[in-house]
């Protein structure tokens, strides 16, 4: 574990480096590591209440990776495969913008209509073809 000193940002006083139980998942498979994360030394809780209030930085991150990546191929056989929301396909990123101006009252009627989907998102399906809607 690295031992360059850290501070808690709470209270700025030292924590300290310890190993914690993780759980990495993927789809419907689960692999338990260990890994490292500082802890405030002098008990700052947490966000949600518990104690010692717990945090990492992006170098942790770093030596991290690495951990997780063989106890995966260790568990599977296999290399990781990259992080994904549920429910969330690969797709190709939207850099395209396409200004719509739109009067007061097509604006009201958009958004009693689109329901619980953002405007980007309503639009974007009425726009398109409808293979590339359902797809």
């Amino acid at each position: 574990m690295d031992q360059t000193a850290k501070t808690c940002p709470y209270c700025e006083k030292m924590a300290r480096p310890v190993l914690v139980p993780t759980r990495i998942k993927r789809g419907d498979r689960v692999v338990s590591v260990q890994l490292e994360t500082w802890e405030c030394a002098s008990g700052c809780r947490s966000e949600d209440g518990s104690r010692p209030f717990a945090f990492s930085d992006q170098a942790q991150a770093k030596r991290n990776d690495p951990v997780i990546r063989e106890a995966w191929r260790g568990a599977f056989g296999e290399e990781i495969p990259d992080a994904m929301r549920p429910g969330r396909k690969p797709q190709e990123p939207r850099n395209r913008t396409v200004q719509v101006k739109l009067t007061e009252r097509e604006l009201h009627e958009l958004d009693q209509r689109r329901g619980g989907a953002s405007r980007s998102e309503y639009i974007r399906s009425h726009a398109l073809p409808f293979e590339r809607r359902t797809g």
